[in-house]
């Protein structure tokens, strides 16, 4: 008996614990499922009564898979959750949504960076998801928050009655207002080792991509990352000097084939097409990204990625008998970087390293597929 079809067939979760036996005989239950139900309701009864009590208390609302208030990309991943608590409230547009993450250690220049990234997209329509952790995962709400009309999700890896970390209480009731708070754990269950997996799931599924700001090599953000490869969602990494820890992660990403972020403009070119897609169908209410808003007159402080660039700067033009002027000569129509390392005699790690350099400088593009070509 799958939980869809019990779900369908009473109405609401609530109602699965109200139900009699002849009801959920007629729901398809076989007769050991439903004395376990019933059994369980008779021992955890009080349980049930202060988990409706918190969710009354708090105004959650319990969307089930089935609801149209579901997140629909939520749908497309495997095993999502078939019930969700949210505090504020789901709209249509945050199907155009996109995934902020990072380290909870992250550097004052790093927190600049990711607020700045997520109210750029922001302003363009997307709506930014997070965990509503400290560091990364706290500036990305605060830069949806500061754009007008931003909208923001946070995902916690606790019951909604627990809250996100006491540093964020203030700007999680914000995002409640400007957005939703979501779980899929019990009102008043602790985080645990494996509940932020479970959490970071859902943000990387719900999302069109994945933007990991300063991640070191174990942490959690690139499980999500991870995630979102698996959802075939996309993944973009912002650079971070190589001897940076807290970088580490971030540019094994891009190694690994991540898109290379330090611009709203660089997500955003990458999901074009995918929003395409999700808008053509019919059932899906996908608003269009908005144009560029104007400059602001304020000096922006240059980002950290700035600082990449100039240390991997390159003459100009390479010389032309210089590895990375063969790489330019070889992509001067789009190239596979199987084909570039066969024909250089390369092993990927070492191509990845050049092919990461000339990025950075904006000599080379990456393409879809594995490609590369001139910028």
């Amino acid at each position: 008996m799958g939980i869809r079809r019990l779900l369908a067939h009473v109405g609401s979760a609530e109602n699965v614990f109200n139900a009699g036996p002849r009801e959920l005989a007629e729901a398809g239950v076989p007769p050991e499922v439903s004395a376990q139900i019933q059994g369980a309701v008779a021992r955890h009864g009080e349980s049930v009564d202060e988990e409706l009590a918190e969710i009354a208390r708090l105004s959650v609302r319990l969307i089930t898979f089935l609801d149209l208030e579901y997140p629909v990309l939520l749908k497309e991943i495997h095993n999502p959750p078939p019930l969700v608590y949210a505090r504020g409230g789901l709209e249509p547009r945050d199907t155009l949504a996109v995934a902020m993450v990072g380290s909870r250690r992250a550097t004052e220049d790093g927190c600049l960076l990711a607020r700045r990234l997520a109210r750029g997209l922001a302003e363009r329509g997307f709506t930014i998801v997070s965990g509503l952790a400290v560091g990364i995962d706290g500036a990305c709400h605060q830069g949806a928050l500061q754009a007008e009309g931003g909208r923001t999700l946070g995902v916690l890896g606790n019951g909604l009655a627990l809250g996100p970390p006491a540093a964020n209480r203030m700007l999680g009731d914000e995002v409640v207002r400007r957005g939703a708070v979501l779980s899929e754990f019990p009102m008043r269950m602790p985080a645990s080792r494996g509940s932020f997996p479970r959490r970071n799931r859902i943000i990387s599924g719900m999302t069109l991509g994945t933007v990991v700001i300063q991640a070191p090599e174990k942490s959690g953000a690139l499980i999500t990352a991870r995630y979102a490869r698996e959802q075939g969602r996309e993944v973009f990494a912002v650079p971070g000097r190589p001897t940076d820890v807290l970088s580490a992660g971030c540019n094994q990403l891009i190694r690994d084939g991540a898109h290379m972020a330090t611009s709203a403009d660089d997500v955003i070119n990458v999901l074009e097409d995918l929003v395409a897609r999700w808008r053509s169908r019919s059932e899906i209410a996908v608003p269009h990204p908005l144009p560029k808003p104007a400059p602001e007159p304020k000096a922006v402080p240059t980002p950290p990625p700035q600082q990449v660039r100039q240390e991997f700067s390159l003459p100009s033009p390479p010389p032309a008998d210089s590895l990375e002027g063969r790489i330019l000569a070889l992509a001067s129509e789009p190239v596979h970087v199987d084909d570039l390392a066969r024909t250089l005699a390369l092993s990927p790690p070492q191509l990845a390293v050049h092919l990461l350099q000339l990025e950075m400088a904006r000599r080379i593009q990456r393409l879809p597929g594995g490609r590369y070509v001139v910028a």
